[in-house]
């Protein structure tokens, strides 16, 4: 796995061989409101992609509760699918837990500083802004052990193309299976792999 440092240093030394990032056509870095702008929903924002695995957790996504200037109060819900034998008693577990998110910049990036909301700041852990698509309703972000994440509103599922680029760009072709059609759609019909479902 190559963080996410080590991609952008190998795609500046070797730009000019055709591996550069592509950004959409009046793109400009991202900044605090970008992510005010990417919070300020009622909707679910679903993770979409990730570079990390993530085991038995699927269907994870993110519910305003309160958002102001500096401060992202959310609940964190997932699904967590049980290993072997559980599965059988059990099935899909839904969870969920209150987060708590500082907005301010880590160096020149825009950050979330994440943390369940009983803890210390000390314990909150930076999650990078490192593009967000007004149109899309997509961002992706740097997390802090170096892997990315793409997050995109429930609205716009599906409709992501030019932040897809822009993942595969900064973080590379593989991501887990987070997103299934069963995630919003308990009775989809699903044709092939499961895991995909």
């Amino acid at each position: 796995m190559v963080s996410f440092k080590m991609h952008f240093a190998l795609t500046l030394a070797f730009g000019s061989c055709a591996y550069a990032i592509k950004y959409p056509p009046g793109w400009k870095a991202s900044r605090l409101q970008d992510f005010q702008e990417m919070l300020d929903t009622g909707q679910k924002i679903w993770l979409t992609m990730i570079t990390k695995e993530m085991r038995q957790i699927d269907c994870d996504y993110w519910v305003m509760i309160a958002l102001n200037k500096t401060d992202y109060d959310f609940y964190h819900w997932y699904r967590k699918q049980p290993r072997g034998r559980e599965w059988t008693k059990k099935g899909p577990q839904q969870k969920n837990e209150r987060l708590h998110a500082d907005l301010r910049y880590e160096g020149r990036r825009p950050a979330m500083f994440i943390r369940h909301y009983l803890e210390k700041e000390s314990k909150a852990k930076a999650h990078k802004l490192l593009f967000w698509s007004t149109e899309e309703k997509c961002a992706v972000f740097e997390l802090p052990e170096g892997d990315c994440e793409q997050r995109t509103w429930q609205s716009k599922l599906g409709q992501t193309y030019e932040c897809d680029r822009v993942f595969f760009g900064l973080c590379g072709a593989f991501t887990y299976p987070v997103f299934k059609k069963s995630c919003i759609s308990p009775n989809a019909i699903c044709v092939g792999l499961t895991s995909l479902c």
